[in-house]
Parts: structure tokens; C-alpha cells; sequence
């Protein structure tokens, strides 16, 4: 008497949904491993596995799995669900492995005094997104992060040429998705370090930005200005030049679907606290003063920015 095969590993839903889809249909259709095997082409042991739910089998084995099952039950309608339910699983199991690597660290911009600073604050973001992939960050660059870059960027060696691949980065690394108030550190480390904008590039810029980004932009340029009510005159025209009609008391829209109100004031954003502290773990006060000077470290460090600074 055969030994009773293991039961499914269900640590992946998903992919334990796919395992008891492949074992019914073997059931259904009275074959072996042995039968499926000369039926298939593949081992008797690729096929266990593909029906196990403790690795993701490729789609070749799954399909010639449920097609040697379908040619004894005749159930089409079974063998079509395969490739749906391995796409599935393919997606959870791809997401599963990137949480695994997310990282615990919290990226503190805030603290960011140089561009090395910001570099580690950048790939921290990028380590608690689960590192992904410079092709993956490309996708979710919207045009503006090519994967050459994504991938320099995250070793260290540069840091974005200019403030809307800045945003691409971030956007990538999943940082402030839907909250306009978590982009103000951010954008705050980067005025700190490379100036504020002048208003001919805000113009260029605001039009490229997403909607809760180019809400958080706006708000801190007239925020941290040395005259508001100049810098509010600018974001108004601006805000109404991208959306191609004045805003009407208390409301408007900006172009990625965010609400403004500057008739009403500014936006009701929440201020992280000011804390002026710096700590940088990793790197020594001599190598952050080389690296302000324009001289190389004096050792390795986790933040591996050295002078000169290239960008992309």
C-alpha cells in the first residue's frame, strides 16, 4: 500500500490553492504520479512537487499536469482555471519573498545633514520597501527612474539628478502612498541640501508630480518661505495653470486627483516634530567631514557616497 502523500502547505494561500487544485483534478481522474508522469513528460517527483504547495512549480509542469488529468475526466473547464490560479500564485509568492526582506529600520530624511546623508535615508526606504528590483522600480518610476539609475542609487555610488527623479525614487520605495503630510521630511531634506527651487522649475516640476506629492510641494514651498504671500500668489497661478480654470472658493483639484484649497488657506497638513538631534549610524565624524570636503573616506561605511558626487 502506497503511503499517504503530505498534506499541502498552505503558508502561501495562493499557492496552497493551486496545490489542491492540481491534487483534485489527479483525484478526479484516478492517476498516479507514475500515470502522470508517462502521461506528461515530467518526472513522478516535479510533479509531486507542483501538487505539495511548498514551492511554485514552473507553468509547463502545471499545465501538463492538468492536461493529462483532463484527458481522463474531460473537465475543460477544471484545466482553465490552472493557469489563472498559478498567476496568482506567482504574484503572492513574488510579494511574499519581498516582505521577507523588508527591512525594520525607519528612514529618518530628517536627520539628513549632507548627500550621504540622504543616500542612506534613501536606500533605508528602499530596504523597508524588501529591495526591489531596479526593473520593478522602473515600472513604478513612472517614466522618470530608469532602472540603470534605480540601481546605482541603491548601491550608494549617486544620488537622483534632480528633484522629480527624487520623488520617482521615493514613489518606488512606496513612501507616502496616500498621505500628502509624509512627503514633508523628504522634501524638506531635499531643499535643505540641494536650496529650494526656483519658480520656473516648481512650474515644470508640479505638473510631472502625483497628486499627494505635488499637494506636500506646494504646501512647503509657501510654508518655509521668507514672503508667503509672494510664494501663495505663485502656487495659486501655478495651481490654476495646470488645472486650466481658476479654483473656486475653498476648492480645486490637483492634476493627480489630490484637493487643494488655497482660497480657504493653506492645506491641512501634519508637521513632523523638529527635532534637531542627528544620529548617523555607520559613519564616522571624520568620514562625514571628508565627504562634505570633497575627499574620499577615510573608511567603509554603510553610507557609500564619496566625494565627488556624481548623479545620474
Amino acid at each position: 500500500m502506497a503511503r499517504p502523500e503530505a498534506s499541502i502547505d498552505h503558508t502561501v494561500p495562493e499557492l496552497g490553492r493551486l496545490a489542491s487544485h492540481l491534487r483534485s483534478m489527479r483525484h478526479a481522474a484516478g492517476l498516479r504520479y507514475a500515470d502522470l508522469a508517462d502521461r506528461s513528460g515530467y518526472s513522478a517527483a516535479a510533479l509531486k512537487r507542483a501538487a505539495s504547495g511548498k514551492s511554485l512549480p514552473i507553468i509547463g509542469v502545471a499545465f501538463s499536469y492538468a492536461v493529462a488529468c483532463v484527458a481522463v475526466t474531460m473537465d475543460a473547464e477544471a484545466g482553465r482555471l490552472v493557469p489563472q490560479l498559478h498567476e496568482e500564485a506567482k504574484n503572492a509568492v513574488t510579494q511574499a519573498k519581498l516582505d521577507a526582506r523588508k527591512s525594520t529600520v525607519v528612514p529618518k530624511p530628517q536627520y539628513a545633514r549632507d548627500l550621504a546623508d540622504l543616500s542612506g535615508a534613501m536606500r533605508d526606504a528602499w530596504r523597508r520597501m524588501g529591495e526591489p528590483s531596479s526593473r520593478g522600480m522602473e515600472r513604478a518610476g513612472g517614466g522618470h527612474l530608469p532602472r540603470t539609475t534605480a540601481n546605482v542609487i541603491t548601491h550608494g555610488r549617486t544620488v537622483p539628478r534632480d528633484f522629480r527623479q527624487y520623488v520617482a525614487f521615493l514613489m518606488a520605495c512606496g513612501v507616502a502612498e496616500d498621505d500628502p503630510a509624509d512627503w514633508l521630511p523628504w522634501m524638506r531634506a531635499w531643499f535643505k541640501i540641494r536650496g529650494r527651487p526656483a519658480w520656473r522649475e516648481v512650474r515644470s516640476v508640479s505638473v510631472t508630480l502625483p497628486g499627494t506629492a505635488q499637494l506636500a510641494y506646494w504646501h512647503l514651498l509657501v510654508q518655509e518661505s521668507d514672503d508667503p504671500e509672494a510664494a501663495w500668489s505663485e502656487v495659486s497661478d501655478i495651481s490654476q495653470s495646470i488645472d486650466g480654470a481658476p479654483h473656486r472658493a475653498g476648492t480645486g483639484t490637483g492634476t493627480g486627483g489630490g484637493t487643494t484649497e488655497w482660497d480657504a488657506g493653506p492645506p491641512p497638513l501634519v508637521w513632523e516634530s523638529q527635532t534637531r538631534r542627528h544620529r548617523l549610524i555607520g559613519q564616522t565624524a571624520r568620514d562625514r567631514t571628508a565627504v562634505r570636503e570633497g575627499r574620499p573616506q577615510a573608511t567603509k561605511t554603510r553610507n557609500r557616497i564619496s566625494a565627488p558626487h556624481t548623479v545620474a
